[in-house]
């Protein structure tokens, strides 16, 4: 849930979420990954509408990508603003430590 208190609806592996403001989060893994090169998928709706917004990382990847956590963007992608969101569905594929 992205939009007024950020909030973990589902979780598999994920252990809290920081909201650092529009549109900007940052997840904390319950198990860490072995390593950083862990894969990023996501997307993200609204309520009513079905616009384009995208799933995207913050500067180089040693900078918002941590084995235990990861800084995460959703933006609106015609105008490139960071946005908050209805749902924010994210997924992460690699080896646990």
């Amino acid at each position: 849930k992205g939009d007024g208190t950020a909030a973990i609806n589902n979780s598999a592996n994920a252990s809290s979420i920081t909201d650092n403001g529009t549109g900007d989060y940052t997840l904390a893994f319950t198990n860490s990954f072995g390593n950083i090169t862990y894969v990023v998928g996501g997307n993200s709706a609204g309520m009513t509408n079905a616009d384009s917004f995208i799933i995207c990382g913050l500067g180089d990847a040693s900078v918002y990508r941590t084995s235990s956590n990861i800084r995460f963007q959703v933006r609106y992608a015609p105008s490139n603003s960071a946005q908050d969101r209805n749902y924010v569905n994210t997924m992460f594929v690699g080896d646990l430590a």
